[in-house]
């Protein structure tokens, strides 16, 4: 049976450590080998479909268009645009690339060039004919449409792909001038709403404008509400002025009270002379110059008259008549200065009844001029909220419209398509037919059937062979009795416990069918197994066997008649013992305490304990042994060396009851074959089968 993937893993899995049972490399070059034209075929046709398929694939050409994030404020419009500049942090960078691959603007390129009409994007149905929608050709054109930012800076990278290289390029700088004609037509669009939406706020804020300023006017003329020049109140103005004068007035009403309590106290004590309003009078003054020259006459005719004298008696009479003179004087200044009292006293009363009435006129006054300054802040917020708005239509009504982004490369022609990348695809279809045919090989292998060989079909003869085996048939009419996966391991065996679906477990079951057909119960049979050559292939298939037979309920016992090499106790897992097959041969052991179970099923081993070659005498005993055995099992299995002359496999031949040759497919020498097959005759061994492992 053919060696198959599922039988190789599984042989690993139970090979462990020692790797018996592994599909090893030299399993895949073997099956590769096999398999060549089947590998060889599968590769071809896997390159010529490729091939076929890369000249049928159209060649699809990428262009692409650089645009940068402007990060700078444009001065011109910086105080006066409606919209501020684009932020330039990873979300806004995504935010426009949302835009550049949105559905409208793809329809507006797809409009502005037409491509509704473009059998690349608006192909007719193959089956109706009909022509697909504007949503299927937009759909179909940002299939072609890539847009991506360039590492961590502002830039985006626009790429589309078409089957024609102008094309390609067209399309990505018309995407780009789209995009940027799109910033600034928003931008208008924005400016212009602005300034309508400001134009209609202007127009009724003209209107509130007006109507306040008229309410206030109105209740200036309703309320007699006069302002000065500089804006202040007249009523306070008049207070204050009043308010001035009355405190003059007190001041000259004191003043003149000081003087006239002075002057009427002088008059009092008779000093009114002495008083100083009534010095600096002129009369007095005059009086007093009149007076001194009567003292002086006096003087002069005091030395010549004496005081009775007309003369003397007349200056005094003059003096009198002066000092009577300045007396009267003195009164009236005083009387002067009570009515100048009065009349500042009256004055201060004039001024302070006059003052009270202002006050009044004042206070109510300032009750009215409360609504009015509401009035008035009303009028000058409304203004200044005008204004405002004024001044900011017209710095939006000379904004500069101008993009927050701009083209750093414009997408140039593409000389070379971006797909399909014909030469890769092509260098890369090789090694993929050669994957593709060796995975086919092992399939083949793992599903191909166990066959009857024909032996004139097997070997084909070669000139060493033929001149070493004259006969035509090496295996001498043997019957080829089955086939095995070939596994040169010791640990082969543990496929049959681990993976008994294997190919390898299920040729050996299908191996042991026919060797022992009958169930438990009947007469045990001793199977030989040999090989022309020493390959471990063989111990590894005698202990696969006895395991095999244990799992359908038979008593198994291997036999390791190598006592040069014996290898069984390795294939099962056990360490080599003391005991053995010698001892038991002659007389020294009991057979109980020389065998040993194997570790992997109920089968027993009975293995040479010491590497001994027998001799006759202990060789004696072994017909009996065999005939022990096969009464108390149910099969017997001998893992025999190559029957020659030298080694005790030609002792344990001819008590078999059957030989199987183990035969590795295109392995072993054809002259190797015919000369075990001679051998075994000439031991009379009573039927002999051929396995070949492959």
């Amino acid at each position: 049976m053919a060696v198959s993937s599922s039988s190789t893993s599984a042989g690993a899995q139970a090979a462990g450590e020692n790797g018996a049972g592994a599909f090893r490399f030299s399993d895949l070059v073997r099956v590769g080998a096999r398999r060549m034209a089947l590998i060889l075929t599968t590769a071809t046709v896997v390159v010529a479909v490729t091939i076929a398929a890369l000249l049928l694939w159209p060649s699809v050409y990428s262009a692409s268009t650089l645009l940068m994030l402007e990060q700078r404020t444009n001065s011109v419009a910086s105080s006066t645009s409606v919209l501020s500049s684009l932020p330039t942090d990873p979300v806004s960078v995504q935010n426009q690339i949302q835009i550049l691959t949105s559905r409208d603007l793809a329809a507006r390129v797809i409009a502005d060039m037409k491509l509704y009409e473009d059998p690349e994007f608006a192909k007719p149905d193959a089956i109706t004919g009909q022509m697909p929608s504007a949503d299927a050709v937009i759909d179909g054109f940002e299939r072609h449409l890539t847009a991506e930012a360039v590492g961590l800076s502002t830039t985006i990278n626009v790429t589309f792909k078409s089957r024609d290289a102008k094309k390609a390029a067209a399309i990505a700088n018309a995407i780009a001038s789209a995009y940027l004609a799109d910033q600034v037509n928003f931008e208008d669009e924005a400016t212009r709403n602005t300034t309508t939406w400001l134009l209609d706020r202007i127009r009724s804020l003209a209107r509130q404008v007006q109507g306040a300023e008229m309410a206030v006017q109105q209740y200036r003329a309703q309320n007699d509400l006069n302002d000065t020049s500089n804006g202040d109140s007249l009523i306070d103005q008049q207070l204050i002025a009043q308010n001035a004068a009355l405190v003059a007035a007190k001041s000259d009403l004191a003043q003149k009270q000081a003087i006239s309590s002075h002057v009427n106290s002088m008059i009092a004590a008779g000093q009114g002379a002495d008083v100083s309003q009534v010095v600096s009078s002129p009369l007095i003054i005059q009086l007093r110059a009149q007076e001194a020259e009567l003292l002086r006459q006096e003087a002069q005719l005091s030395s010549k008259y004496g005081p009775r004298h007309p003369k003397m008696m007349d200056i005094e009479s003059q003096k009198q008549n002066l000092e009577d003179k300045i007396a009267q004087e003195a009164a009236r200044v005083g009387g002067s200065a009570s009515n100048d009292v009065a009349v500042a006293r009256a004055n201060v009363g004039s001024l302070a009844a006059s003052l009270k009435a202002l006050e009044k006129n004042a206070s109510a006054d300032s009750l009215k001029r409360v609504k009015l300054k509401a009035l008035e802040a009303n009028a000058a917020s409304t203004r200044t909220m005008y204004e405002a708005f004024v001044t900011r239509l017209r710095e939006t009504q000379g904004a500069a419209g101008l993009p927050s982004a701009r083209v750093i490369s414009t997408a140039a022609v593409p000389a070379q398509p971006s797909s399909p990348k014909r030469t890769l695809i092509a260098a890369a279809s090789i090694p993929a037919g050669l994957l593709i045919g060796l995975l086919l090989a092992l399939l083949a292998e793992r599903n191909s059937p166990t066959a009857e060989y024909r032996p004139r079909a097997i070997f084909r003869p070669t000139a060493a062979a033929a001149s070493a085996a004259p006969a035509v048939d090496p295996l001498r009419g043997a019957p080829v009795i089955g086939e095995i996966p070939d596994y040169a391991s010791l640990r082969a065996a543990d496929v049959v416990i681990d993976r008994p679906h294997d190919s390898y477990a299920r040729s050996v079951e299908l191996l042991l069918g026919r060797l022992a057909p009958h169930a438990r119960g009947h007469a045990g049979k001793v199977i030989a197994l040999t090989a022309p050559d020493q390959d471990e292939g063989r111990t590894a298939l005698a202990t696969a066997l006895a395991r095999a037979a244990t799992q359908r309920g038979l008593r198994a016992i291997v036999i390791d008649s190598d006592f040069k090499l014996p290898r069984a106790a390795q294939a099962m897992g056990l360490a080599q013992g003391d005991l053995g097959l010698q001892d038991v041969l002659s007389g020294t052991s009991p057979l109980s305490q020389s065998l040993a179970r194997d570790t992997r099923s109920s089968a027993l081993l009975l293995s040479p304990a010491r590497l001994h070659s027998p001799n006759a005498q202990f060789l004696n005993a072994l017909p009996q042994l065999i005939a022990y055995l096969k009464r108390s099992f149910d099969l017997v299995i001998v893992d025999c060396p190559a029957p020659d002359y030298a080694s005790a496999s030609r002792y344990f031949l001819p008590l078999s009851d059957a030989a199987v040759l183990l035969v590795r497919w295109q392995s072993t020498p054809r002259a190797a074959v015919a000369q075990t097959i001679d051998t075994l005759s000439a031991l009379r061994v009573p039927a002999t089968g051929v396995v070949f492992a492959r």
